[in-house]
């Protein structure tokens, strides 16, 4: 108990470090889908959209909100759509290069919560006739490697590989996410 206190302690007196940032990224999924209720499965590969916002407690600990738009695949019955938002602990696993030209290069690894959501829109003439959406709520995981820019205008670079699997009864998944991301601290 001591030992939690002193850590909650510790992150709370970083707050003197801290940072807000955003990101934007872009990137490509590669998903599976099986969908029993339209009789079909499916791979697929299409672009991933992200859009994130954190807040860094220190150097190495942040909590970050991470909304991710995930394509649309098609199947025989029809077509899937997905999205995921999702609230993540990042640790920098190491720091690769301190104030190399002005930048920091590091290693992070994230560990979270996602609430995965599908679409099923059913195609004219099959048995499912009405669009069907399930929401699930997953662990996920990420690692990359980040560049951060210490100018007058700090920004960031980030590559993020994110993998996860959601679903139900009616739709199973498993999505990996390659995403290129860049922002701005503040």
């Amino acid at each position: 108990m001591r030992q939690i206190i002193a850590s909650i302690l510790f992150l709370f007196s970083a707050a003197t470090y801290a940072d807000e940032y955003l990101l934007a990224g872009v990137g490509q999924v590669n998903g599976s889908l099986d969908a029993p209720s339209l009789g079909a499965s499916a791979t697929f590969s299409s672009s991933a959209f992200e859009l994130a916002a954190g807040y860094k407690f220190n150097d190495s600990i942040a909590l970050e909100a991470v909304y991710i738009r995930h394509g649309s695949a098609k199947l025989v019955g029809g077509t899937a759509d997905g999205y995921s938002a999702g609230i993540y602990a990042l640790a920098k696993t190491s720091t690769l290069c301190e104030n190399c030209s002005g930048n920091d290069w590091s290693l992070f690894g994230k560990l979270g919560i996602v609430n995965a959501i599908s679409e099923l829109k059913p195609a004219a003439g099959y048995a499912l006739t009405s669009s069907s959406s399930q929401t699930k709520v997953v662990p996920a995981i990420s690692l990359g490697v980040e560049v951060k820019d210490h100018g007058t205008n700090p920004t960031m670079l980030r590559v993020s590989y994110y993998r996860y699997a959601g679903g139900d009864e009616a739709i199973s998944e498993l999505f990996s996410i390659f995403l290129v991301s860049a922002g701005m601290t503040f």
